[in-house]
């Protein structure tokens, strides 16, 4: 399994006029160590990606030919690979027009843990990931692990035995990401926008004792545990996460660690399909949206 340090963006921006695509596209083609070398709308990729390319990913992005053919069909999504050290397994920006889904799909982007274990490198990467987070109308945003994101938000769930398999079978899910259900959590590295920043209360992040807390020039806050990623199941990043959740507000957030423990107790379900852990918590806080 890969281990990679992963940047997950909930974001509300639509990449659907060109101007929007270039945007972003054009800081990536311009990025340096963490240029993507190819593109395309699915892996495996192929298609380079440079200057005399560039057209044609922006009209992948704005999802130009899909439209085309299927006018109702408004989004739009690209995958960038880089192969070159420092390694990108992706970087995954999608995008469709919102309606009753108020943060979906969320972007992502990917670097290989082993360049990061370097501090230069994993500030380097970490300033690179600041610009994103204003293209994509960044509401929250976390930096983890994939090992960190898999324990709190991934599943393996153990169908209930039949006769036709007694021992039932393994469906692997995913829960808890949903911000119109409650805050997903707080990571190694958790950006909240302008919006939740208000909501949860500015002076609460201002109270904040961890690694570092930088306000950006969205208005929102990034918070850093400690200097390290990879020291996330340390008993004291854990408990520091458990602090700053409660100094936020409890209650507004997806509860990990409850829900694991319970989850990990159970022998089967018997709806696997429609089985949520979260059922475990409280329904969550949630603010008022203003869309």
């Amino acid at each position: 399994m890969h281990n990679d340090l992963s940047l997950k963006i909930w974001g509300r921006a639509e990449f659907d006029t060109e101007e929007a695509a270039r945007r972003i596209l054009k800081y990536l083609l311009d990025a340096g160590d963490y240029k993507p070398e190819y593109f395309g709308e699915i892996p495996p990729l192929k298609a380079p990606f440079e200057e005399k390319t560039l057209q044609k990913a922006i009209d992948l992005l704005i999802g130009k030919v899909r439209r085309e053919m299927f006018p109702d069909q408004v989004f739009g999504r690209i995958y960038l690979e880089r192969k070159k050290i420092p390694k990108v397994e992706y970087y995954k920006l999608e995008w469709r027009q919102l309606t009753n889904i108020p943060f979906f799909p969320v972007s992502s982007y990917r670097i290989e843990s082993e360049y990061i274990k370097d501090s230069k490198r994993l500030h380097s990467w970490l300033e690179f990931c600041i610009p994103p987070l204003s293209f994509h109308d960044a509401w929250y945003a976390s930096f983890c692990l994939d090992e960190q994101w898999r324990r709190d938000h991934q599943f393996d769930v153990r169908s209930k035995p039949s006769s036709a398999r007694p021992e039932g079978f393994i469906a692997k899910i995913t829960r808890g990401t949903d911000l119109a259900k409650g805050i997903p959590g707080v990571y190694w590295g958790t950006y909240f926008g302008p919006f939740y920043v208000e909501w949860l209360g500015r002076e609460k992040f201002e109270r904040l004792d961890c690694y570092q807390i930088k306000e950006l020039e969205t208005g929102g806050i990034l918070l850093l545990l400690t200097e390290r990623p990879d020291t996330w199941m340390h008993n004291d990043h854990q408990a520091l996460r458990r602090s700053i959740i409660e100094a936020l507000g409890q209650d507004a957030f997806y509860d990990a660690d409850t829900i694991r423990k319970e989850f990990d107790a159970l022998p089967y379900v018997d709806d696997y399909y429609n089985f949520d852990p979260a059922s475990f918590q409280k329904p969550r806080r949630v603010p008022k949206f203003p869309f």
